[in-house]
């Protein structure tokens, strides 16, 4: 019955018993080689059927591998293949685990950076840190959407009261007054003072380059039998866009309210978790 020889995992044969018992003698094969023939379960090595003395092997060339029909591999071969794709699986898995987690993270992180900046502005005003303050505000975008919200909040109260001509003319006169106003008002210390409840009229009465902390005010109106004003009071947050986050303050912010006393600030993003102070929305949206 024709044999296959398996040598350093490559496959000869087949052959028939004497030619191959030639093959040995010649030194062509080695008695330690493995051989293979229809009807084993496995390979055995060819000492196990040359039954001929075999001498010293020579350094003769080994035959020309035949195309020949598939044949079970010798369990030596095949473990080291099994390890090494078990280890690649492995390695997959790992990749893959690592990858998920780290998606998982930059996802929370991108939905979770605007809290994290509305609290980092609400310490810094809680301490009067007017350089952190500007680095988280853009104060020109801020100007200017403070000024269209005003001017409109103006456009309501006068349509209001379209039949009295005397509050009519005072709403187009506070129109024209906004844009110095708010120039003057919106300043990093300025901003600290609203969002601290400080009404304009306080704020105007004291110089803007100096700022008092929260206590040292509350002591003062005390003195002066006044009450004591409080700080922002944020009634809801949440996005409005993916790029856009809004923070609204029940009863307004510095003397500014609209209808209900609605008073929204706007934060916008600024590239993947950076945001920035940068409108507002007074009344409902």
């Amino acid at each position: 019955m024709p044999i296959l020889v398996l040598r350093n995992n490559e496959q000869f044969g087949p052959f028939e018993l004497d030619e191959l018992t030639r093959y040995v003698q010649a030194g062509n094969f080695l008695p330690t080689d493995y051989c293979w023939q229809e009807g084993w379960e496995e390979w055995r090595q060819l000492d196990s059927i040359v039954s001929l003395p075999l001498p010293t092997p020579a350094p003769t060339p080994t035959p020309v591998p035949i195309a020949s029909r598939a044949a079970p591999r010798p369990s030596t071969p095949s473990s080291t293949s099994s390890s090494s794709a078990s280890s690649s699986r492995l390695s997959r898995k790992t990749v893959f685990v690592l990858g998920g987690t780290l998606g998982l993270v930059l996802i929370l992180f991108y939905f979770a950076s605007p809290y994290w900046t509305l609290y980092q502005l609400k310490r810094a005003v809680d301490r009067n840190d007017g350089v952190f303050v500007a680095d988280r505000v853009d104060f020109p975008q801020l100007r200017e959407s403070f000024k269209g919200a005003v001017i409109a909040n103006l456009a309501k109260e006068a349509a209001k009261g379209e039949e009295d001509d005397i509050g009519a003319l005072g709403a187009a006169f506070g129109a024209m007054m906004v844009g110095p106003m708010v120039d003057a008002l919106i300043t990093p210390e300025g901003l600290i003072q609203m969002m601290q409840g400080r009404s304009m009229d306080a704020m105007s009465d004291e110089d803007p380059g100096t700022l008092e902390t929260p206590s040292q005010a509350g002591g003062n109106e005390a003195q002066e039998g006044g009450e004591s004003e409080g700080g922002m009071d944020v009634s809801s947050v949440g996005y409005e866009t993916l790029n856009r986050f809004s923070v609204t303050i029940a009863g307004g912010m510095g003397g500014f309210a609209g209808e209900k006393g609605v008073f929204t600030l706007l934060f916008s993003r600024r590239g993947l978790a950076g945001w920035k102070l940068s409108g507002v929305r007074i009344g409902p949206h």
